[in-house]
């Protein structure tokens, strides 16, 4: 009798243990903490997630690998901190992060910018890495380490091109012994091949797969270089990393500088023309151009209006049209009509305020 009543209590507890087991899956699912749908990581600008989404959605959808690619000014490392601070408010605490600065050239101040931290101090500080073998183990890391169930994910390296690899930093090691002996220095290298030989063969054939099991996304920028056996026919540019980018990266992404924005003499922004000549959508190779400043970032409402109403010239300056342009079906917006509408929204004292502080006059334009 003792018996029975003992394995009956112990089914019971079991029973009980397994109804609460699906009643807290049930939850998860209810609360949409564990979704089956693709979820998509912010470019933070408009035109930049359709290109990116191509039609599906507004970004890059999380699970895989894109490389970006821009020669220097070409705001690179501005749109990595703008994908990081979109989506840090979008997904608040599901979203987790970690900026590489293996060159040390994000100087931007963020918290001034978004109102957080980008590269964070202490033990928040993001992992960093010197080598192809560190990359490798820094986002596993970041993968096994930071990443929980239902979490949306970045990790963005800048760049690809300023890691090394752990034979190079050896034989630079070895080279200073060498000449603090007196010895002759000898070179053993392997002519660059190593890097792209580990990236190809070990890293993104791993890698992959993890990032889209764990719902991130790895952001990878790279330089572009001068491609000297181009000849007639061949591509101008072209960038570190081997064909193993081609071949693993689900998107990729070329930024070019194609104007300064100036006031006065004063550099404040540039004209970016993005390109997708890579993508996992059913609308590839599309294109657009977006306004950066350097203490804004990017001016998506701007963006948005030269887009549709084709405002500034080749040359980064607003054209003639855009003194006028149509709104809402009613008479163009000039200048006049823009005050009025300024007055109406209760804007038009603190734009004037503001004109002040930065260019020691209130007279508002339509530029400004």
């Amino acid at each position: 009798m003792e018996k029975k009543s003992m394995g009956k209590s112990t089914s019971q507890k079991n029973k009980k243990t397994k109804s609460s087991s699906i009643s807290k899956i049930e939850k998860v699912i209810n609360k949409k903490e564990v979704s089956t749908e693709t979820e998509y990581l912010s470019t933070g600008g408009t035109l930049l997630d359709i290109v990116a989404g191509g039609g599906l959605g507004m970004g890059f959808p999380a699970g895989m690998i894109i490389n970006l690619v821009g020669d220097n000014s070409s705001g690179k490392t501005l749109l990595a901190n703008e994908m990081i601070a979109s989506n840090y408010h979008k997904y608040k605490k599901r979203f987790k992060y970690n900026y590489d600065d293996k060159e040390g050239g994000n100087n931007f101040d963020t918290e001034l910018l978004y109102g957080m931290t980008v590269k964070p101090k202490g033990d928040k500080a993001p992992y960093s890495s010197n080598t192809v073998e560190e990359f490798d183990v820094n986002t596993s890391k970041f993968l096994k380490k930071q990443m929980k169930a239902g979490d949306i994910g970045l990790y963005v390296i800048d760049s690809l091109d300023g890691l090394s690899d752990a034979d190079k930093e050896a034989r630079s090691e070895e080279r200073v012994k060498q000449s603090e002996t007196g010895k002759a220095v000898e070179d053993k290298g392997t002519y660059g091949t190593k890097t792209p030989k580990f990236l190809s063969q070990e890293f993104f054939r791993t890698k992959g797969d993890k990032f889209s099991k764990n719902n991130a996304d790895l952001l990878i920028i790279s330089q572009v270089r001068d491609n000297l056996n181009a000849g007639m026919f061949g591509k101008k540019h072209i960038r570190s990393g081997g064909k193993a980018l081609d071949h693993w990266c689900g998107s990729i992404m070329w930024l070019a500088n194609v104007g300064r924005i100036k006031k006065g003499n004063r550099v404040t922004g540039y004209f970016v023309e993005a390109k997708l000549t890579k993508s996992r959508h059913p609308r590839p190779f599309r294109s657009c151009r977006f306004i950066i400043y350097f203490d804004y970032g990017i001016d998506d409402i701007g963006s948005n209006l030269n887009y549709l109403y084709d405002c500034w010239g080749d040359d980064a300056k607003l054209k003639k049209s855009a003194q006028s342009i149509p709104w809402g079906g009613s008479a163009p917006l000039n200048l006049q009509g823009l005050k009025e509408f300024l007055i109406a929204e209760d804007y038009y004292d603190k734009c004037r305020e503001d004109k002040k502080k930065e260019e020691g006059k209130k007279n508002l334009t339509i530029d400004y």
